[in-house]
């Protein structure tokens, strides 16, 4: 059964919007304007409905707030006076006339990120001298760093989901012989039994399909033995009208024989999220916390195939108070939430991939519980960068090897060199073989060792 949340006090408001004004100062902006997406609900409590009839929070850096909405939308406000004065429009009058008066004669504007363009233009047609800016730069510094209240909401939001990732990873969520929307419409049911108001996706992909990130569940049925990608997330919203969104990934393997290859990988991406751990310290800033994880993957000879978002995240993978926010590069604060998710790796082949390289994604993957897809490569991603490993074995033989003709000429002539060479290459390309069985060698290094083994077999059979 839902839970609400305690009504959030007026002075929370308050308090964000003087913070507001406060870097609209600093700033040098003089209105700003927050229309639908998640500031709106942040500053006042209201989430608008994307509709063709705009909805506009006015704030001024002096003076009081206003929201002017639709007349028809006015009951769903919940009045706050101390916060904001309420201004409805008709169908017969012109809002953005209405927006404009409110702003004066403002020389600085900044504009809600998701507003529509449509209405941006109406308003420097009616603002012709007035200049507009993003209102991420006002709104995003403040809503990075949470006060007790959103912590804890963001802790109850992510616990919903951990509870439902738990019972996904003990096998409580058949998958085995269902389809991917069958499970997507289970893991939706759950979500909201969890407390959440509205399931934002479920998304389902098995085996070849979780080369996409945004695969749209189908009828493919899930097998045993391959991965299944399961990202899924909703919105929990309390009855002051603010709504924190939980967004959650795992990727299962459908039953206990995960390949060489897919272990090897899970224990590299969890050193990497440990160094990244360790990276995340108050001042540090988060595109270093990224660079930490990177360094370990390239040193493993791992290559991204997309970019790890350098933007603050919650470690359960981004509960927040939007779905889906960018961020610049800051550095981290205290109670600023700022790892990123390491999401996408590629080091080679790992098996057949219909669609594509084949790609692999973790969210803070735990020794005990190693359940994750293999690696997987896309169509984006670029082969690894050559390595200069093989070239330093290669010269490594060679030395090794003039050295030891220059005592066995002395010996028993060039003949016993030669056949000492060619014996010598022979070994080594063995043992090259097997290390790449036993899974010690990566496979775009397998190549090049042996052609190099090959050329000084080949000059072992010149001298005989």
């Amino acid at each position: 059964m839902k839970q609400r949340t305690r009504l959030a006090s007026p002075h929370m408001f308050a308090s964000r919007l003087d913070r507001a004004r406060a870097r609209m100062e600093a700033d040098g902006v003089d209105v700003l304007m927050l229309s639908v997406g998640s500031d709106l609900p942040y500053f006042c409590g209201y989430e608008a409905m994307p509709l063709e009839r705009i909805t506009m929070l006015v704030v001024p850096r002096e003076g009081d707030a206003t929201l002017v909405i639709p007349g028809l939308e006015r009951a769903r406000v919940h009045e706050r006076p101390e916060i904001f004065s309420v201004a409805p429009w008709g169908e017969t009058e012109d809002p953005i006339a209405k927006i404009a008066d409110l702003a004066g004669a403002a020389d600085t504007v900044a504009i809600g990120d998701h507003m529509w363009a449509g209405f941006l233009v109406d308003l420097t047609n009616q603002m012709p001298n007035t200049s507009f800016c993003r209102a991420s730069t006002i709104t995003s510094p403040i809503r990075q760093v949470k006060d007790a209240e959103e912590i804890a909401r963001l802790r109850e939001a992510g616990a919903a989901v951990d509870r439902i990732a738990t019972r996904l990873q003990r096998g409580e969520i058949p998958l085995v012989g269902q389809t991917e929307a069958a499970v997507s419409a289970e893991l939706g049911r759950q979500i909201l039994e969890e407390g959440h108001d509205r399931v934002n996706f479920a998304i389902v992909a098995a085996g070849e399909n979780a080369a996409s990130p945004h695969h749209h569940a189908g009828e493919r049925v899930i097998r045993a033995g391959e991965p299944v990608l399961c990202d899924f997330g909703g919105t929990m919203i309390g009855d002051d009208g603010i709504g924190y969104c939980s967004d959650i990934t795992r990727n299962i393997w459908t039953d206990d024989r995960p390949d060489r290859e897919y272990l090897e990988a899970y224990a590299v991406l969890h050193e990497a999220q440990a160094a990244a751990v360790r990276a995340a310290t108050v001042g540090t800033p988060c595109q270093d916390v990224d660079r930490a994880a990177r360094q370990r993957h390239r040193r493993c000879g791992f290559r991204f195939v997309l970019r790890a978002p350098n933007r603050p995240r919650h470690r359960r993978r981004g509960t927040r108070g939007s779905l889906h926010r960018r961020g610049q590069h800051p550095a981290a604060r205290p109670r600023k939430c700022v790892l990123g998710r390491a999401r996408d790796l590629y080091r080679g082949e790992v098996g057949d991939a219909p669609r594509g390289h084949r790609r692999r994604r973790r969210r803070w993957p735990r020794p005990a519980q190693p359940r994750r897809s293999p690696p997987r490569r896309s169509r984006m991603s670029r082969p690894p960068a050559p390595s200069l490993r093989p070239v330093r074995n290669v010269i490594a033989t060679a030395v090794g090897l003039a050295v030891l003709g220059r005592l066995l000429v002395g010996v028993g002539g060039p003949g016993v060199f030669g056949v000492v060479v060619i014996v010598l290459a022979l070994i080594a390309s063995a043992g090259v073989v097997l290390a790449r069985q036993s899974g010690a060698m990566p496979r775009h290094l397998l190549a090049p060792s042996l052609l190099g083994l090959f050329l000084v077999a080949a000059a072992g059979a010149f001298v005989l």
